[in-house]
């Protein structure tokens, strides 16, 4: 049996009140993960638990069967785990190829020359459809490619896990499809995905399995028609 790619056992945290407690998730290997919460769930903070931004108050994360409970952040991103931010925040004063070399350097290419690096970047930006912009900076992109732009920063690293925090938000509805097409490509490709999202159409369609999180406590696990259909999961949204 196949070791799943992430496993985080009994994970807690808490800031005064806990925005985690006791959650257990598995993610396999080249799956389509999704979690879902209403606002302050526990969902970025799971993130960042996992890429370790923050550090778990109890609880351990497994990534392909190597404990990285206590690991650096940057050394988790060169095993191979990247994430989108809600917010991005790419360097503004620099083009948009010179911000996909930099976590290409940092990860995958530490050592490699200045033509190697940009002729990579050039390729994840083709693979994203915005190499058009490539010399432009990030102040001339819309929305969609600026949002494109936060996911070819994180595939710059390479990742076996892609986490991406709300990557579409603010899109319309043909911009969601037009992001869900890259990520089913990018999932085909061998990247295993967990998406946090509010666009349910989104979840309920690209993924294969879903958690729900709500207060810190994951209430639900299941296919979307499981979901969909659970009770606790309608009331965390609707109330009583």
């Amino acid at each position: 049996m196949q070791t799943p790619l992430l496993e985080t056992h009994s994970i807690s945290k808490s800031f005064g009140f806990p925005a985690l407690l006791n959650v257990d998730i598995q993610v396999n290997h080249g799956e389509r993960f999704g979690l879902i919460g209403p606002n302050g769930s526990g969902k970025t903070t799971f993130i960042n638990v996992i890429t370790g931004v923050l550090r778990a108050d109890e609880g351990g994360v497994l990534f392909d069967g190597k404990d990285i409970t206590s690991m650096q952040c940057y050394r988790r991103a060169r095993l191979g785990i990247a994430r989108t931010f809600q917010i991005p925040k790419p360097f503004i004063s620099l083009s948009i190829l010179d911000n996909v070399t930099i976590p290409l350097k940092f990860g995958a290419y530490k050592e490699g020359s200045k033509t190697r690096l940009e002729e990579e970047a050039l390729k994840i930006l083709q693979l994203i459809g915005i190499e058009s912009k490539a010399y432009e900076t990030p102040e001339d992109l819309t929305q969609i490619e600026m949002r494109k732009l936060e996911l070819a920063r994180a595939l710059a690293l390479k990742p076996k896990f892609l986490l991406l925090d709300e990557v579409m938000a603010g899109l319309s509805s043909s911009e969601v499809d037009d992001i869900l097409a890259i990520l089913r490509n990018l999932n085909d490709q061998g990247i295993t995905i967990l998406m946090i999202e509010h666009i349910m159409r989104a979840v309920m369609s690209f993924c294969q399995r879903i958690a729900v999180l709500n207060a810190g406590i994951k209430i639900a696990e299941g296919g979307p028609e499981e979901i969909l259909n659970h009770k606790e999961v309608e009331k965390a949204y609707l109330g009583e």
